[in-house]
């Protein structure tokens, strides 16, 4: 019997300090896939960027291991437009892939690696191309365009490491590597002796840093977003609370608070005014459209409580669990999140086929071979 179910890679993993993260967020869409519509495979980076199949592959527990069990290396071909992989035991045996879903998190993956790596494929995938991922995993960069079209950022100032630095901004700072997520290798700073030692340590992740005025007191907000053929929907507000002065990797994945899973530091929808809820609404369009974003963004953001100002904190490409948790109170579940991200992956790379991909020029004609002889 002939399956007509959509072939479906879910890519995780990756050479991340985030990967972990992946394996979580990764398995949770497989699970929540509807199988009925689509036939999921699992297609596991390894920190040495060599990718793999598996049954074994969707226990969380074979991560834990050496991965040895039965698993198999496999790499990717387009044969007249339609992407297969194959492993390296078998070649001439091919499996389809029609979309790509990448569930990777952090620099070296999430920065555009893996879009670039499907782009060379001509593959349908659901996250944001190679430039736009590109730009937003740099922390820097990102601060700067967000400057250029006036859009609420805390002061800042960016450090490179070997090259001079003095401390622009007062204390109390953030010092934060600037192409890392997930609160890794963040710290605050409130008195300058121990400055030096966390800008070496944040070092330790990136050549390159971003130090924010720190906020005494204020709330973080988070609302995700994506594109819906030609609607922009918006998932809820949620307001996640801490004791601390950051929300740590620690409170974010490791405790029983964390983000994976029903955290009670997390108030969805969030307790706040039409004017707040309406101007986050507003500032998440705008820098979805304003950073040619796709498939599913969270942005993050920091409010002032003292000087009652919002701020932009940070645009996660491919947030964890990919925000599911924000669309659900709205009557949206995974399983359909999933099955939107997948149908407008298919319009998308339909549009962009339609685009002019050479051009013409007579650079290698028998008269330009000359240049050859020089």
């Amino acid at each position: 019997m002939k399956d007509d179910r959509i072939n479906v890679g879910i890519i995780i993993g990756g050479r991340s300090v985030e990967c972990e993260i992946s394996l979580i967020s990764g398995l949770q869409a497989y699970f929540a896939i509807d199988k009925k519509k689509y036939n999921p495979t699992i297609l596991y980076l390894d920190k040495n960027n060599h990718l793999f199949v598996g049954k074994s592959l969707t226990d969380l527990n074979t991560y834990k291991t050496d991965l040895k069990k039965d698993l198999e290396e496999v790499f990717l071909t387009n044969q007249h437009s339609q992407v297969y992989y194959h492993t390296l035991k078998h070649p001439r045996k091919k499996y389809p892939i029609d979309v790509f879903v990448p569930v990777v998190h952090g620099y070296g993956v999430e920065d555009g690696t893996i879009s670039g790596y499907l782009d060379m494929y001509q593959a349908i995938y659901t996250s944001s191309q190679l430039i736009s991922s590109a730009i937003i995993q740099d922390k820097a960069t990102t601060k700067a365009l967000l400057d250029k079209y006036q859009l609420p950022n805390i002061a800042y100032q960016i450090v490179n490491e070997g090259s001079p630095f003095h401390l622009e901004i007062e204390l109390p700072v953030i010092i934060k590597p600037a192409y890392l997520g997930s609160s890794i290798g963040i710290q605050i700073v409130k008195e300058e002796a121990g400055l030096t030692e966390a800008i070496n340590e944040a070092f330790k992740y990136t050549d390159r840093l971003v130090i924010e005025k720190a906020l005494t007191s204020f709330k973080e907000y988070n609302c995700a977003i994506f594109k819906d053929r030609d609607e922009l929907v918006l998932s809820c507000i949620e307001e996640v609370t801490h004791t601390s002065d950051i929300l740590s990797f620690v409170d974010k994945y490791e405790n029983e608070l964390n983000k994976l899973s029903n955290a009670s530091n997390r108030i969805i929808p969030a307790l706040i005014d039409d004017e707040l809820a309406n101007k986050i609404q507003n500032l998440t369009r705008q820098i979805y459209l304003l950073f040619n974003l796709s498939g599913v963004v969270r942005i993050d953001y920091l409010y002032d409580d003292i000087n009652h100002k919002l701020y932009i904190n940070e645009i996660n490409n491919i947030p964890g669990s990919l925000a599911f948790y924000l669309f659900e109170p709205l009557g949206l579940t995974f399983t359909e999140l999933l099955s939107k991200l997948i149908h407008n992956a298919i319009i998308n790379k339909s549009v962009k086929n339609q685009k002019i991909t050479t051009f013409k020029s007579n650079i290698l004609t028998k008269k330009s071979s000359k240049l050859m002889n020089k």
